[in-house]
């Protein structure tokens, strides 16, 4: 959390005190001073207190301290598990526990297949008062956000979105990112670019957006240039690619394809 801080000079513009001005100001680093402001383990006791006292002469306002609570991560099998399909899922993984222990809490996963379990999670969460809110990862669809209606603890959507804005997101920008990619394929030339993917969630919608906007902009129609496939398993988008040549011949020279699985 930041705030605004005016700089004191008429005409000049206040401008926002960041973690990073805090850790600069103490000579610390940043997940250093991040461990101390949310009461995270590993910081002497002489600097924790340097450290909190710089941010509130900053006017930086100190995040309440969840250390030694829960927070529940709520992914699917598929997503947690199935590296065949996602492998950017493992990193994301890895950045959550490692941000989890930098914080001190615990990071509880939990395997979401369907509604009922979806609800018995949201009622846990809501009875265990050391649990402070939830992490949906790659779970982000109408039928699970129906669901959270109501639920006090906050919840955040990793790899995901609510069009409704009911609750936070992080999520790459994919829509841009295709289009950078679709761009790049471009400028080497290409002009019949084939767009590999796997249809159902909105954040590959989006990239499936971002390959149309850029043809768009060259005056190129993106016609029947997207690829289909089942699932997110290298043999189906191979055999895809196959089927494709088979029918249509060889008419196209680059593929984007909407995930690390169909690119292998």
């Amino acid at each position: 959390m930041v705030v605004k801080v005016e700089s004191g000079k008429r005409g000049t513009p206040s401008r926002r005190v960041r973690l990073e001005d805090v850790a600069a100001r103490c000579g610390v680093s940043v997940s250093t001073a991040s461990r101390a402001l949310a009461g995270g383990k590993g910081v002497r006791g002489d600097l924790r207190s340097t450290i909190i006292e710089t941010a509130r002469k900053l006017n930086y306002t100190i995040p309440t301290s969840i250390a030694g609570r829960k927070v529940i991560l709520a992914a699917s099998n598929a997503a947690r598990i199935d590296y065949g399909r996602n492998q950017f899922t493992f990193y994301v993984l890895d950045g959550l526990n490692e941000r989890a222990k930098t914080l001190g809490v615990e990071l509880v996963s939990r395997s979401i297949a369907d509604a009922g379990e979806q609800i018995a999670l949201l009622n846990e969460a809501s009875q265990d008062k050391s649990v402070v809110g939830c992490l949906f990862l790659t779970l982000d669809d109408e039928a699970v956000l129906t669901l959270t209606g109501g639920f006090g603890k906050p919840i955040v959507l990793i790899n995901g979105d609510d069009p409704a804005m009911h609750h936070s997101s992080l999520t790459p920008c994919n829509r841009s990112a295709a289009h950078l990619a679709t761009q790049h394929l471009l400028d080497l030339g290409h002009r019949r670019i084939l767009f590999l993917m796997r249809r159902g969630r909105r954040t590959i919608e989006r990239r499936f957006e971002g390959w149309q906007d850029a043809l768009r902009e060259c005056g190129l129609a993106a016609g029947e240039l997207a690829v289909e496939v089942a699932d997110w398993l290298p043999d189906l988008a191979a055999e895809a690619i196959a089927r494709r040549i088979e029918a249509r011949g060889l008419d196209f020279t680059a593929v984007l394809a909407a995930g690390d699985s169909l690119a292998i």
